[in-house]
């Protein structure tokens, strides 16, 4: 019997033993700074292409389809929530309703530049609890934006913004992840130059990829000696 309780006790205090080492391994989250680069797509629902039409949708996705780039500056304060800044160029198409009796419609282009802030939430770690070593992580995001708009007549040159979306991250290192971002942007009805729509607002759903990468911590200053007044 003593030997049972001997050995029950050996075997509880190697797994506590254990378990400690593990929790003493894993490094405590550090907040940090971070920059992001990307660039995809962007699929304008407006004026023109009116896809609420009663008579017949005319959103074309050959017609609507442009293209975006931005930079992003982020600050991660704990292994949920983070901020993040975006300042990008975007190129819009749209497609007017049909103006000839064959049923063909012009393309249009117009340009903005965009300034945006989300708040950040990290899933994984929120749900599943924060672990360093995981290589991806899924996240959540919402904010406000701004866009000046490019020889644009109606009203503004300037549009605000709401927006919300989603982001995988793929970790290739500690300092280095790959991106997808899934985002939708609503905005000013007066953003392509044209406010007849019967909707208030126009509608930009967006895919990009991209990277980040993870700035390094900055070093703490080595305390100066302590000068010594000659006697």
């Amino acid at each position: 019997m003593r030997k049972l309780i001997v050995s029950v006790g050996l075997i509880l205090g190697l797994i506590a033993s254990a378990k400690a080492q593990t929790k003493a391994e894993t490094p405590a989250f550090k907040p940090y700074w971070y920059l992001g680069l990307n660039g995809g797509v962007n699929f304008f629902m407006g004026e023109g292409n009116n896809f609420l039409n009663k008579n017949k949708p005319y959103v074309s996705p050959g017609k609507n389809v442009g293209g975006l780039g931005r930079v992003a500056l982020g600050y991660n304060f704990n292994p949920v929530w983070g901020l993040r800044g975006m300042l990008g160029y975007n190129a819009y198409n749209w497609g007017t309703v049909p103006v000839a009796t064959d049923g063909s419609y012009p393309k249009y282009k117009f340009d903005t530049e965009n300034l945006t802030v989300d708040v950040m939430a990290n899933l994984s770690n929120w749900f599943a609890g924060y672990r360093p070593d995981r290589k991806l992580d899924f996240s959540a995001f919402a904010g406000l934006g701004g866009s000046y708009l490019n020889d644009n007549t109606q009203k503004s040159s300037v549009a605000g913004m709401i927006r919300a979306g989603v982001q995988a991250d793929y970790h290739l290192s500690d300092a280095v992840a790959i991106n997808l971002i899934l985002d939708g942007n609503a905005t000013t009805d007066n953003y392509n130059d044209l406010a007849y729509t019967p909707l208030a607002f126009d509608a930009i759903p967006e895919v990009t990829v991209g990277m980040t990468f993870k700035l390094p911590e900055a070093k703490p200053k080595a305390p100066k000696a302590a000068e010594v007044e000659p006697v």
